[in-house]
């Protein structure tokens, strides 16, 4: 820590933009005025603790509900895919979405009679007409 002795009315200049002045002296108590940018917080450490406290607060507040939103996310994402499945074997196919696309384990049954036969004889190659 740096330590500066300053008489009433002289000053400390701060990174060329904050200056600090000694205002007044009473007894043990010294006043001081600081100039500061307005976008710089400037604040008594008392108030400034508080204020982180405040803060800490809030962020564990906010990450406590956030497990909370990820599951209701999770659920309705759950409910979606449920849905997605059963309209998709209703019509009597596979969802080609998320793994099932990916794997080629996992193939959608043939729908044309021309896909039947590739899925029989893969050696067979599908003639595309225009």
């Amino acid at each position: 820590m740096l330590v500066l002795s300053r008489k009433k009315n002289e000053s400390i200049i701060i990174n060329n933009d904050i200056t600090i002045v000694v205002v007044e002296i009473r007894g043990d108590k010294v006043r001081l005025g600081v100039e500061a940018p307005r976008e710089i917080p400037v604040h008594r450490r008392e108030v400034y603790e508080a204020i982180r406290r405040q803060e800490a607060a809030a962020a564990t507040a906010q990450a406590e509900a956030a497990p909370q939103e990820a599951v209701e996310h999770d659920a309705e994402a759950k409910v979606q895919a449920e849905e997605t499945a059963t309209a998709a074997a209703a019509k009597g196919g596979i969802p080609q979405t998320g793994f099932w696309r990916n794997d080629p384990a996992h193939k959608a049954p043939a729908s044309s009679p021309e896909d039947q036969q590739q899925a029989a004889d893969p050696a067979v190659e599908a003639t595309q007409t225009d």
